[in-house]
């Protein structure tokens, strides 16, 4: 293995996702399979290696995203394990302007 992501043609690619019955284009494969592996927890050098970027932005997308959306989880289960649901008031609050 020379260490490199594998060079596929875009045709032949192409071609291979129609007659797997997959609707997506290359580019919303890739983007799906970065937004995967982050979210699994692969880190930015991992994402680097999968998809042959240099660069740390475009892994960092991903794993930006993966993280608020997995800290955004954490925060409501701790919010709703705490039990500070607030009732409904009975009468309004304010009034509108």
């Amino acid at each position: 293995m020379s260490g490199r992501p594998a060079q596929i043609r875009q045709r032949d690619l192409k071609q291979t996702i129609f007659a797997a019955g997959i609707r997506k284009s290359a580019h919303g494969l890739r983007k799906l399979a970065a937004t995967r592996a982050a979210e699994a927890g692969a880190t930015i050098w991992q994402l680097n290696a999968m998809f042959g970027w240099t660069g740390t932005k475009m892994a960092s997308h991903y794993t930006q995203a993966a993280d608020r959306k997995r800290l955004a989880r954490e925060g409501w289960k701790i919010l709703n394990d705490a039990r500070t649901n607030c009732p409904a008031p009975s009468q309004k609050v304010r009034d509108t302007i």
